[in-house]
């Protein structure tokens, strides 16, 4: 008897199966809140190894239900190059002081103006390849490897593609985007856009 009085008082009202269910069951409230910013950006920030295809083909591209395209974007993300799997896939340090001043001549404004300062070539030399590939992108035309295009045989664009085409990627930064359904997307080659249509010149992918 003395032990059946110490078990009352211990738990004096006994609980059911259902009963400890409901202590146990995960009660789930919905809500919604309304995003009152119009007009502002959402950042995405990116870290991504790509180690089979080489920087030189990889284009990113931002689309959302707007209308809004940024094609082949640059500004704010970093393309490094990595070294083939089999050799460790480790980051390739190609900017030495000369290939540097060869950069800030490609792309500084005032690069457009100036003549370029190695071997006295003409002004037309400045335009890096990349120019080339967005004006036939911009008319719907396949770059492929810039076959006589007098910049492309100048820089050797053909034999750095088939250098590199065992190399891999990391591509890395921050992109700014709309607050709306969109996507973004990497792929091989440079993009151009056609009616409804998006697509990416792989002719050197293969």
């Amino acid at each position: 008897m003395a032990a059946k009085s110490r078990f009352t008082r211990l738990d004096a009202f006994t609980k059911t199966v259902d009963e400890a269910r409901i202590n146990r069951r995960i009660t789930v409230h919905p809500e919604l809140v309304v995003d009152k910013g119009r007009g502002e950006k959402m950042e995405i920030h990116l870290n991504i190894t790509f180690p089979k295809i080489p920087c030189e083909l990889l284009t990113l591209d931002v689309m959302d239900v707007s209308g809004e395209q940024q094609v082949g974007v640059m500004h704010g993300v970093k393309k490094v190059r990595l070294t083939p799997q089999e050799e460790g896939g480790k980051v390739i340090d190609n900017y030495g002081f000369g290939s540097l001043l060869i950069l800030i001549l490609r792309t500084a404004v005032f690069a457009t103006v100036l003549p370029l300062l190695q071997m006295r070539k003409s002004q037309a030399a400045v335009i890096p390849v990349r120019k080339y590939e967005e004006a036939y992108a911009s008319v719907s035309w396949a770059f492929g490897r810039g076959e006589n295009v007098e910049q492309c045989e100048r820089e050797h664009y053909s034999e750095r593609l088939d250098s590199q085409r065992k190399e891999g990627c990391r591509i890395e930064g921050g992109l700014r985007v709309n607050k709306v359904i969109g996507n973004f997307h990497i792929a091989p080659g440079r993009s151009f856009t056609n009616g409804n249509m998006h697509v990416h010149d792989l002719n050197n992918y293969f």
